[in-house]
């Protein structure tokens, strides 16, 4: 496992192994095996996905900026990019732009943080059998949520409300 953080030093491209810098290893183009973190990108080249894209856990920070340009980001795993014990498959804070869909695989109980400041998740998918998700917000999807296999609970008491802007399947 490695924490991949965007530093956007080269241009916009998600794919350009220069625009990240990966702890332990040699900079390179996130994995299933990265903790993903966005830092603020106010002063940066926003990541842009020009294809999908593979992480183990997504950390989008204050000010951070995705750009979706219609692909998916494929979560594998959970973390918080900093190893600490508050473990979270996405975990936004930050500025979701254009068409961006989370396909989520997390093979744990884990938690999500998918509200951000601004912007939306497109499409969200829950497609693994053990999977038991939490929402620690509420939620918000513009498009489709379809959970394949797998959980989702909103915490009980905590009155977090999910909005779905399309269609919702349950498999």
């Amino acid at each position: 496992m490695a924490v991949n953080t965007w530093d956007g030093s080269t241009d916009t491209d998600w794919d350009t192994a220069a625009n990240w810098t990966t702890t332990g290893v040699t900079d390179r183009v996130p994995t299933d095996a990265d903790d993903v973190i966005i830092p603020d990108t106010s002063a940066l080249n926003n990541p842009t996905l020009g294809a999908n894209g593979n992480v183990k856990s997504l950390t989008i920070q204050a000010n951070g900026t995705v750009v979706g340009g219609g692909y998916d980001i494929i979560v594998h795993g959970e973390g918080d990019g900093s190893g600490g014990t508050d473990l979270y498959a996405v975990k936004n804070d930050g500025i979701i732009s254009g068409n961006l869909d989370l396909d989520i695989r997390t093979a744990a109980a884990t938690r999500y943080d998918l509200a951000g400041t601004s912007g939306t998740f497109r499409n969200v998918t829950i497609n693994h059998s053990s999977h038991a998700a939490t929402l620690y917000t509420n939620l918000v999807i513009s498009g489709d949520l379809t959970i394949t296999a797998g959980s989702l609970d909103t915490r009980s008491g905590s009155n977090n409300a999910i909005t779905v802007g399309g269609t919702t399947t349950l498999a």
